[in-house]
């Protein structure tokens, strides 16, 4: 840049503008907040499977239930072995919307988290 003459600068600056304009196009939508009604039904599925009452749901509530037959929970977010409420949610939100306002993780209309 230090000896770009003033038809190069214009030059980057119009790479620039067309790079961002790629972009645009690339980014995906944020999907919309699962209405509130839906996320009251996914906390009282939570509820009904946490057996125990704790506010988490391990591995073995989970087989209990019949919901999974594997020694995997690959969708524990924070690693700590069990599920918490906020956890479940994201799992189970439908396709096309996002648990909450906060959550960073949520599918589009086509399925793609």
């Amino acid at each position: 840049w230090p000896l770009a003459q003033v038809s190069e600068i214009k030059e980057m600056k119009k790479w620039c503008r067309e790079f961002a304009k790629t972009l645009d196009r690339r980014r995906v939508r944020t999907p919309p907040v699962l209405p509130a009604a839906d996320l009251e039904g996914l906390q009282s599925v939570f509820s009904y499977i946490d057996a125990d009452g704790d506010e988490t749901i391990s591995l073995d509530e989970l087989i209990a239930k019949g919901l999974m037959y594997e020694d995997s929970m690959f969708f524990d977010a924070n690693g700590d072995g069990v599920l918490d409420l906020g956890e479940f949610c994201e799992l189970l939100c439908p396709i096309g919307y996002r648990a909450t306002e906060k959550s960073r993780v949520g599918t589009n209309g086509k399925g793609q988290r």
